[in-house]
């Protein structure tokens, strides 16, 4: 079982094919192509080869089909969740057409002179008045935990 699939040397000039050993990941062997004679030739020099992955490419299945007739042709497990990824946001979108609004309810609001003792006011803390307030609620004996979000 061999997967084939084309690559890019120059990317948007000159592209080639590459084929490799679905059971041990291994490359078996490249070609400076992807046009379809060229593979043909290519796949002949394989004569054992009984199933080819590869994607939706008509230039390599053309090919393999020529070179190989009786090989059977799976898409590669990349493709078919592209694929299968594109048909649902294409389906979804098709017959949920509304716009779909999740709301985050908000926290809930920690009073925290109740748990600490310390007066909170509306202003801004500095990063050193907040590392203060944490010093200090830490030397009070409260768990980090109980206090970290309110110094934020």
């Amino acid at each position: 079982m061999v997967c084939i699939d084309d690559f890019a040397i120059r990317k948007r000039e000159s592209y080639g094919t590459i084929m490799v050993d679905i059971e041990t990941h291994r490359v078996i062997d490249l070609i400076p192509s992807r046009e379809c004679e060229d593979v043909i030739e290519w796949l002949k020099t394989y004569p054992n080869l009984k199933v080819v992955s590869k994607d939706g490419s008509i230039t390599y299945h053309n090919a393999i089909t020529k070179a190989h007739p009786k090989a059977v042709q799976v898409s590669d497990r990349f493709h078919i969740l592209k694929n299968l990824t594109s048909y649902c946001k294409e389906f979804l979108m098709k017959y949920f057409k509304a716009k779909i609004i999740i709301t985050v309810p908000k926290k809930p609001q920690v009073d925290v002179t109740a748990t600490s003792g310390l007066s909170v006011t509306n202003k801004k803390l500095t990063l050193e008045e907040k590392l203060n307030q944490a010093l200090s609620m830490l030397a009070e004996g409260l768990a980090k935990n109980s206090f970290a979000s309110s110094c934020i």
